[in-house]
């Protein structure tokens, strides 16, 4: 980013502008595959949930207690019990 002297904020101030761009449908793909891997609702804003998750993942680590990352849980052990 030295190199071109743009910070981070403008290239998403010009993805927020262009709407049709790569880098706007790879922004859009990543945060529908946010959306779909922790559920979050299409009505939620997927920062103010994460934010919210993370608060309760280190108060659970605070308290010793256990916490189960996303993705497939450690009881499956064949993964063609999903299908």
């Amino acid at each position: 980013m030295d190199k071109n002297q743009i910070s981070l904020r403008e290239i998403y101030q010009n993805l927020e502008q262009t709407k049709n761009t790569k880098l706007h449908q790879a922004q859009e793909n990543l945060d529908s595959k946010v959306h779909s891997a922790y559920g979050i609702k299409n009505n939620e804003e997927s920062l103010k949930f994460l934010f919210e998750l993370n608060l309760e993942v280190a108060k659970r680590e605070t308290k010793n207690q256990s916490v189960i990352a996303p993705g497939i849980p450690p009881f499956v052990t064949n993964n063609g019990q999903l299908s």
